[in-house]
């Protein structure tokens, strides 16, 4: 019974494992990928802020301002970036709470519809384009598209009024 490997098939296991480690090519993100990426990145953030909204539930009828207390997403078209407002508590990462905020920006071109700068949802999960007045409550779908810098390839994601479904 042999008990230790010779220095052969020491040698031997060390070679083929240098030529599989030079063999596998890391392969670079297409801007087709990297929108479809960003696509399930924003979208994954808008349902955990509906999300987060629905559980929390900060409805108070006796309150006038309960809607401030929300969390909402700021779009800077601009830019390219969006902006998690966390403003009444730190759930993203409880052991920080210096930062109630974090700011997304994308590599892929942002377009949103004309005066859709801001998403809140409320304690029913309905989308609101700006602060949670009735009169901000989505009456069309909306579109979030990504795009390449080329403009070549897009991805939507689409927040359908009243409901709140994300697809």
């Amino acid at each position: 019974m042999k008990k230790a490997s010779s220095l052969i098939e020491i040698l031997v296991v060390i070679i083929i494992a240098g030529i599989l480690a030079v063999s596998i090519q890391t392969e670079e993100l297409t801007d087709i990928d990297m929108v479809s990426q960003e696509k399930v990145v924003l979208k994954k953030h808008i349902e955990y802020l509906q999300q987060l909204n629905l559980n929390q539930n900060f409805y108070n009828g006796a309150d006038e301002t309960w809607y401030n207390k929300t969390d909402c997403l700021d779009f800077d078209k601009a830019n390219g970036t969006y902006t998690f407002n966390n403003t009444n508590r730190t759930i993203l990462n409880p052991l920080d709470t210096s930062e109630p905020t974090f700011t997304i920006t994308l590599r892929s071109t942002l377009d949103l519809p004309t005066n859709f700068d801001r998403l809140c949802f409320d304690n029913l999960g309905r989308p609101f384009k700006d602060n949670l007045l009735l009169t901000n409550l989505l009456d069309n779908n909306i579109n979030i598209l990504l795009q390449t810098p080329s403009n070549d390839y897009n991805e939507t994601i689409t927040i359908h009024s009243i409901t709140g479904f994300i697809e």
